[in-house]
């Protein structure tokens, strides 16, 4: 049938390899070549459904390399074509908006948002907020198994509970606040998490008895600042942005949440290794540090007697104000 020999690759440490070279052998064990193949390195026996063995090409002993296969500068000239194509119709067919008028924003994208101070300031206050409403979801699990040996059952069971809760919660609490100050109503979610955090710092592995409760309760008061800042925060950052500029600054306001989404696993894991309760002492100052700063920037981020709005308000703001609307 031929001659195979077995050799083994440089750095291959498991079964030897059967090389075979079309030009001297036509079949291997079931397997058939066609005239476009040079040679293949195969695993023993090894063939594909239609008879080809599975493999590299072996060109007598050169390293395969994809750029070489047939029929592919072909393909790389259709989908440059296309992508040609595609240039060329957003060129002539797509019209962004422009200015129409003096009061009109100028161009320089979302970072246009962060030379306004007081904006800025909230950015920053509302990524303190952000890591808050994200360090449950992020921690809980390894927390509660790790920190506390609570059964796996428990982290998965609080946190649906709290998404439900929020999804359930959030249309009619922003209703009820309605008339209230937005950085009062974010003053009081940074205590609440402040609250929950410190709650979570007295929790110790071995009582689940207690643990368990002391736990449900906690999150409670996280759910109720969760469902309080994430409308308000959104209607407020709108509010204080110029209408001509409200999509750029909304879209810088986003900064905050992707900062945070960073943050919190380093948070965490760094506190982690100080102590058990170390992540939730530091978001506990944390909060606290941003309810006097949100309370700072009150007189800059709002005018007395300014009409509020409701989440419904701000979620319509917010459609209405990206690029293009």
């Amino acid at each position: 049938m031929g001659h195979l020999r077995r050799e083994r690759t440089r750095g291959y440490r498991g079964p030897g390899l059967l090389v075979f070279d079309i030009h001297r052998h036509r079949r291997l064990r079931g397997c058939h070549p066609g005239p476009a193949q040079q040679g293949f390195v195969v695993r023993a026996g090894e063939c594909g459904p239609d008879g080809w063995p599975r493999g590299r090409r072996a060109d007598h002993g050169r390293r395969h390399r994809p750029g070489r296969e047939r029929g592919l500068p072909g393909h790389r000239l259709q989908r440059g074509g296309e992508y040609a194509v595609a240039a060329a119709t957003i060129a002539l067919f797509v019209r962004a908006p422009r200015a129409a008028g003096p009061g009109q924003a100028s161009g320089g994208g979302a970072l246009v948002a962060l030379t306004d101070r007081p904006f800025l300031g909230l950015v920053a206050v509302n990524t303190v907020f952000a890591l808050s409403s994200l360090l449950l979801a992020t921690a809980l699990p390894a927390f509660a198994l790790k920190g506390l040996h609570a059964p796996s059952w428990l982290a998965a069971s609080v946190l649906a509970g709290n998404a439900i809760a929020i999804s359930l919660l959030s249309p009619p609490v922003a209703s009820l606040l309605r008339g209230f100050r937005r950085t009062r109503v974010l003053a009081a979610a940074g205590l609440l998490w402040a609250a929950w955090g410190l709650l979570f710092a007295l929790l110790r592995p071995g009582h689940l008895a207690w643990v368990i409760p002391l736990l449900i309760g906690a999150t409670l008061l996280y759910t109720a600042a969760d469902v309080m800042h994430a409308p308000i925060s959104t209607a407020l950052a709108a509010t204080v942005a110029p209408v001509a500029s409200r999509g750029r600054y909304l879209a810088a306001f986003q900064y905050s949440f992707a900062f945070a989404s960073i943050i919190a696993p380093v948070f965490f894991t760094s506190l982690t290794s100080v102590g058990i309760a170390g992540p939730w002492i530091g978001i506990a100052i944390l909060d606290g540090c941003g309810i006097i700063a949100i309370l700072a920037l009150e007189r800059h981020l709002e005018m007395p007697g300014a009409p509020e709005e409701t989440a419904a308000d701000a979620a319509a703001a917010s459609s209405s104000a990206l690029p293009g609307a």
